[in-house]
């Protein structure tokens, strides 16, 4: 494996692709399906001294801050939209639909028919509920605004925004620098990158699981979900995003 992909790949994917073995591995150790990791002692310097180039991504630490800047001059809907995206690096079809209705306890439930027929739960964490509390506040003052979605069509309010709507609010607030897209991949590369478990990533970012995948979740990764969330929501509402919803 190594020296084909030291041949054809990138040192970072290499780098990650490494990373993703050790923790299936790690996992299957948990779930006692191994009783041997061959993989314990195993480091990316056992394989190379060069250091991989750092991943560039539309948004990093710099591009995050702007875009966080750039939303703030946009409406309150559109800004409360960019916020959310963020938090939860959802897909922005699945962040059109949201429903306050499903949006209780401590998590936001994403049905089959909103996803890509998989029933996703997101932990909702202090973070996320204080902007949402601050959001309905202010929208049902200022427009008397009491329904089910939190981003419904201006004329009908019955009816959530579609995702090209919202897909096009994002473009519009950023010049067509940032879309939807963009926030997911750098929400699950900062959580790569900072050391989030890959299962707990995955699940995060909404991918649909094998039946190894969903035996980890049950005994593991729930609990971990909310700690891997609140830890990007620190680092999120520290570049400002926290002061978007006033």
């Amino acid at each position: 494996l190594y020296l084909p992909m030291m041949r054809d790949y990138k040192l970072s994917t290499f780098q990650a692709t490494l990373k993703t073995i050790k923790a299936g591995y790690v996992q299957a150790m948990a779930l006692e399906l191994i009783d041997h990791n061959p993989l314990a002692k195993t480091h990316f310097a056992d394989f190379s001294t060069r250091r991989p180039s750092p991943r560039q991504t539309r948004l990093d630490d710099a591009a995050i801050k702007s875009f966080i800047k750039q939303l703030a001059k946009s409406p309150l809907k559109t800004r409360m939209l960019g916020a959310w995206l963020l938090l939860h690096a959802s897909r922005v079809g699945e962040t059109s639909l949201a429903n306050i209705e499903r949006i209780q306890d401590g998590r936001w439930e994403i049905r089959e028919d909103e996803a890509k027929n998989q029933l996703n739960v997101i932990p909702i964490t202090g973070y996320a509920q204080d902007l949402l509390n601050r959001y309905r506040s202010i929208m049902r003052k200022r427009t008397g605004y009491r329904g089910q979605y939190l981003f419904a069509q201006k004329r009908n309010r019955r009816k959530p925004v579609s995702a090209t709507q919202a897909s096009n609010m994002i473009r519009n607030a950023t010049k067509g620098k940032v879309s939807p897209h963009d926030i997911r991949k750098r929400a699950r590369t900062w959580w790569l990158d900072n050391g989030i478990d890959y299962f707990v990533g995955e699940l995060l970012i909404g991918h649909k699981m094998k039946d190894l995948d969903a035996a980890y979740i049950q005994t593991h990764a729930r609990g971990e979900c909310l700690k891997a969330l609140n830890q990007w929501h620190e680092y999120l509402f520290k570049l400002g995003l926290g002061d978007l919803i006033r």
